[in-house]
């Protein structure tokens, strides 16, 4: 819920389970959270674009740790925006200001590599067949051929 700076969590069948957080900057606070993932571990990221950084929970809402402050060099952000994790743990995350994907581990947000794509990724979308889809404000591609 990015404007009121906190996780909701909710049921399959919609009905509504739990949240977590407050506006600030401290451990465990928001500021407008815009992607969220988790792992296989049922940990839960959350990217915030104001305080560019990655937040890490465990699936209670517990704060585990942090990664990333403002800026353009590797392991730095500008506006996360989106985040998605594949099926070996990898963490890719998309930057507003910076118009790139990181990709990092997720054994404590070790960074791993970069691609400058030039254009903002709005979301990631995962097909059945296991390709994973870049949506951007006017187009889409395959997140294999960029990364």
């Amino acid at each position: 819920d990015c404007d009121n700076h906190q996780i909701q969590i909710f049921g399959f069948d919609g009905s509504f389970i739990s949240k977590f957080g407050s506006k600030g900057k401290g451990n465990g606070q928001f500021d407008k959270p815009s992607g969220v993932a988790r792992d296989s571990k049922g940990n839960i990221y959350v990217t915030e674009l104001e305080n560019h950084r990655v937040q890490v929970f465990d699936s209670q809402g517990t704060f585990l740790t942090k990664f990333g402050t403002q800026g353009s060099r590797d392991g730095e952000f500008d506006h996360p925006r989106s985040i998605f994790i594949d099926d070996k743990d990898n963490i890719y995350i998309s930057e507003y200001k910076n118009a790139r994907i990181q990709m990092f581990s997720t054994t404590y947000g070790y960074w791993m590599r970069k691609k400058e794509i030039g254009f903002v990724v709005t979301n990631f979308w995962k097909r059945k067949d296991s390709q994973v889809y870049l949506f951007c404000l006017s187009t889409f591609c395959l997140l294999s051929s960029l990364i």
